[in-house]
């Protein structure tokens, strides 16, 4: 069996679209995969990064007693590296290395951050006074590497535990090339680069559920960059022509005389035997939302609502960042927007289906072109994207398969929570054709 161990994270809040793309993805390549909290023994587990040193401990523990057992890395930050220099996880520049490699000091003395929750021994209190020590200079640092204090540590316990496991994956995975690609050094061994679909039931049921407005929202993690340039596209925005998300014009910002002018402004149009009362009314009720919006709840929430923007921003972590966010694209889809990249991104195949906005001009353009088409034209761009993350599901599912009957070579026992796909020499040779049952995958 293939298991997808989700007992690594302290709650799902941020693997949760992850698990979601990988799920869709076994259905599409029809392999069963089961969710499971703890290792499971002898069987395939796919782990998806983020381990503490109690994880690691039991990692090493269950590949020692039962040596069959298969491990797939499934990495989610970049793995860097400068010359001469050990591997980190999202560090892009002399400075973050340097305070990285504080923190996983840092680490090394005091232990898990959980471990102040714990108590009761000599031992982790004095750790849990250390840790408070240096806290102060720590949070500092974090600071002058554009950073926070609660993310670096968190990032230098995920290194430092990575480091104790890296040799014992048979393979690494992910739904990202560019982050794939910094991996194989790491952990010596092969890369498989995992399709990602677009749901298209979901994004319809989604689309439908609210009514939506020529406005953009962002609803990423904050850093200074993502402030300032928030702050400047509000600013170009809102104060552009017309305005819109002023206090006149807005539904929760509405004058309390606005609607009764707007009525009484419609009859005396319609008394001089006119017709476009009409279309103004629908122009007026366009400026019912802020043209820019930065969420402070999360985009699950935030659809819930019977009016909502139509379109969602994705902007770079820093002026030189050059990834994009590909889970965060397919969320916004499947939840019914429709994506838009503050600047030009190639790190993915799915940076192909937002619209590209190149500039503020771009995002004002985008506002004053016609709902309906840019949403048909997103529909054409997520089918070719599917259509091309099809054709390589044979690739992968052969390898998932090899690495299921690598002790074995076949599975034999047979049974309702099992498939069996023949030998792995006849995959290599007809990976489109397996022979197998029909999933019962749900």
């Amino acid at each position: 069996m293939i298991y997808l161990i989700i007992g690594n994270h302290q709650s799902l809040s941020g693997v949760w679209e992850q698990i979601e793309i990988t799920l869709k993805t076994f259905k599409k390549m029809d392999i069963q995969i089961n969710l499971s909290s703890q290792i499971k023994p002898g069987h395939v587990n796919i782990l998806i990064e983020d381990f503490n040193s109690y994880i690691t401990d039991e990692l090493i523990r269950v590949k020692t007693e039962n040596p069959h057992t298969q491990y797939v890395l499934y990495p989610t930050e970049y793995c860097t590296q400068n010359s001469g220099e050990k591997f980190n996880l999202n560090c892009f520049s002399k400075m973050t290395r340097i305070v990285r490699r504080l923190f996983c000091w840092e680490y090394q003395l005091c232990g898990d951050t959980y471990q102040v929750y714990l108590g009761g021994t000599r031992a982790i209190y004095r750790r849990t006074v250390m840790r408070r020590l240096l806290r102060p200079i720590l949070k500092v640092c974090a600071v002058f590497a554009g950073s926070t204090y609660s993310n670096e540590l968190m990032m230098a316990r995920r290194e430092v535990c990575l480091h104790r496991v890296k040799g014992l994956f048979s393979l690494c995975i992910a739904t990202t090339e560019a982050v794939l690609s910094g991996y194989h050094n790491l952990c010596g061994c092969p890369m498989q680069y995992l399709p990602a679909f677009i749901d298209k039931n979901r994004m319809r049921s989604n689309r439908d559920k609210s009514r939506k407005y020529p406005s953009i929202i962002f609803s990423g993690r904050m850093t200074p960059y993502r402030r300032i340039t928030s702050i400047e596209i509000g600013l170009e925005l809102l104060n552009s022509y017309p305005l819109k998300g002023g206090d006149a014009w807005g539904e929760d910002k509405q004058l309390k005389d606005t609607e009764f002018k707007i009525q009484r402004l419609e009859r005396e149009v319609e008394a001089l035997g006119q017709k476009q009362s009409t279309a103004f009314a629908t122009e007026i009720k366009q400026t019912e939302l802020p043209s820019y919006e930065v969420l402070t709840s999360g985009i699950y929430e935030y659809v819930r609502k019977s009016k909502t923007a139509a379109y969602e921003l994705y902007i770079p972590q820093s002026a030189t960042w050059p990834y994009s966010s590909p889970n965060r694209t397919i969320l916004s889809i499947e939840s019914g927007l429709i994506p838009v990249d503050y600047g030009e991104f190639s790190d993915h195949a799915v940076n192909s289906v937002p619209i590209k906005a190149v500039d503020k001009g771009a995002l004002k353009t985008i506002l004053a072109s016609d709902l309906n088409q840019s949403y048909d034209e997103l529909d054409d761009r997520v089918d070719k994207y599917n259509e091309e993350q099809s054709l390589k599901i044979p690739e992968v599912k052969a390898i998932l398969m090899e690495l299921c009957h690598g002790d074995t070579g076949t599975w034999d026992d047979v049974n309702s929570t099992t498939f069996y796909y023949g030998k792995s020499d006849f995959l290599r040779k007809n990976p489109s054709n397996p022979s197998k049952p029909t999933s019962t995958f749900s």
